[in-house]
């Protein structure tokens, strides 16, 4: 026979205690869990900070080179001229 064969009980919970006992302790396992999910949050929401950051800085730095002209002052084309 195998050294992994587990005997059939009629009882579940006589089955859990031995899967327990075989896998090891698997009640950290969901607070691990959630951790890592917070860890991966917070390392996504300093990164979307520094990205914020870096491109405020770039849109600062071009709008001093951009020339901004009032469309509204601009001349018309008059729209009688060929009549």
């Amino acid at each position: 026979m195998s050294d992994d064969y587990v005997p059939l009980s009629q009882n579940e919970h006589a089955e859990k205690q031995v899967y327990r006992q075989e896998r090891g302790d698997t009640s950290l396992l969901p607070g691990m869990f959630v951790a890592a999910i917070l860890l991966l949050l917070a390392v996504n929401v300093v990164s979307l900070v520094l990205s914020a950051q870096t491109v405020s800085g770039v849109v600062a730095v071009v709008v001093k080179h951009l020339d901004y002209t009032d469309t509204y002052n601009l001349p018309r084309p008059n729209p009688y001229d060929s009549l």
